[in-house]
């Protein structure tokens, strides 16, 4: 099955069906989480330096030709496909900085079920969100006075 992705103006892959003959590169594991991490460096703040990075990349001898070539197509048409489905990020929401218990947890079993903690899950709290969760607690009135989007943290591929 070939999974069609197209890339927002914030650098999320949002799958766009299965099988589309559209006519774009595919990519492998390894040069999506390359992308990813081209698209998630916010020092990079336009196309050109994403560009850079990738040329950079390349003559480090981190990524070879055809690798980079990919990467570039991937980037002009903000789209690729690939040969498996690419699992969504997913965030803690870390409300208090500087503070190892200041991550919002979410115990579904109890009546009002946000406290705050440290990040890890554990006896059914949740604390790892994908942001379609996170839009759905954004609604919540017991919740309003976070602002999500200054509190987000992703979470680490050796942390999922």
């Amino acid at each position: 099955m070939i999974y069609y992705y197209e890339i927002d103006e914030n650098g999320n892959f949002v799958l766009r069906g299965h099988d589309i003959h559209e006519r774009t590169v595919t990519l492998n594991e390894f040069e999506v989480k390359v992308l990813k991490r081209v698209l998630g460096n916010n020092l990079l703040g336009n196309f050109l330096e994403r560009l850079d990075c990738l040329r950079s990349f390349l003559e480090e001898g981190s990524i070879d030709p055809e690798t980079h070539y990919r990467l570039v197509a991937a980037l002009v048409d903000w789209s690729f496909e690939t040969g498996f489905e690419i699992n969504e990020p997913k965030y803690y929401v870390h409300v208090l900085p500087n503070q190892t218990e200041g991550y919002l947890n979410v115990d579904h079993e109890a009546p009002n079920g946000f406290y705050f903690d440290t990040k890890n899950q554990w006896g059914g709290s949740q604390t790892k969100f994908t942001k379609e969760e996170i839009e759905e607690l954004k609604k919540m009135p017991s919740l309003k006075g976070i602002n999500f989007d200054e509190c987000l943290e992703e979470v680490q591929e050796d942390e999922d």
